[in-house]
């Protein structure tokens, strides 16, 4: 697996970088609203969650052995959904915003960056075509492309021989690392648990619940 062979690559290199491991998750103005209650049925696990939890902020933050990455965290002021997923609340431009000012901007040595294939982590530099574009946007993708066409075409044309001519896309995130000494390394779709990231999420949750949740204490602001 090729996220396995480069992170084992780096490990055993004689000048490996630093992992750092960024990644998202949320809480709740009163905390991450999971009660001590919960009880098993069926097999499975549930949790009882309070009704009412305040505004919901969605947390991004980098960190590796050495803790967290000074001043790389971001807390973004999301919308409670009914699923409560937080991927719907960050967007591409807050994400490569952050990465740029906030990640990149305060490591301090040449780092291996590892996160997930969240679409808001993988935008590209420039679109490829798709079914949807416009005749007109087809054309001005093969002309930038110095690909001919004919006059006359059909969409369903244009787009056949877009695709004939396909570039391999060029994420933001990885031109804004280039001469900078890190390195990106994405996670397997559906392996958030190769991140330990997700332990240390679920730590200061704890923590946060235990100081500020239930109304026991007063609500910490968000900075």
């Amino acid at each position: 697996m090729h996220f396995l062979r480069e992170f084992y690559k780096n490990h055993t290199s004689a000048t490996p970088l630093d992992p750092k491991y960024q990644d998202e998750t949320w809480t709740f103005e009163k905390g991450s609203g999971i009660k001590p209650r919960s009880w098993m049925t069926l097999g499975k696990s549930f949790q009882q969650r309070q009704a009412t939890l305040g505004k919901r902020f969605i947390i991004s933050h980098t960190g590796g052995a050495k803790g967290w990455v000074p001043n790389a965290g971001l807390f973004v002021k999301g919308v409670r959904d009914k699923n409560d997923d937080y991927h719907t609340e960050m967007n591409g431009e807050t994400f490569n915003r952050h990465f740029k000012e906030d990640i990149l901007a305060n490591l301090k040595e040449p780092s291996l960056i590892i996160m997930d294939n969240a679409a808001y982590h993988r935008v590209q530099e420039e679109k490829q075509p798709t079914s949807n574009w416009r005749q007109r946007e087809l054309k001005d993708w093969l002309d930038s492309n110095g690909v001919p066409y004919r006059e006359g075409m059909t969409n369903a044309d244009l787009l056949a021989l877009a695709r004939m001519h396909k570039v391999e896309p060029v994420l933001v995130t990885d031109k804004m690392v280039e001469g900078t000494g890190h390195k990106i390394l994405r996670l397997p779709p559906y392996h958030s648990h190769w991140n330990p990231i997700e332990l240390v999420w679920g730590i200061t949750k704890r923590y946060y619940d235990s100081h500020i949740s239930e109304g026991k204490k007063k609500t910490v602001k968000p900075v």
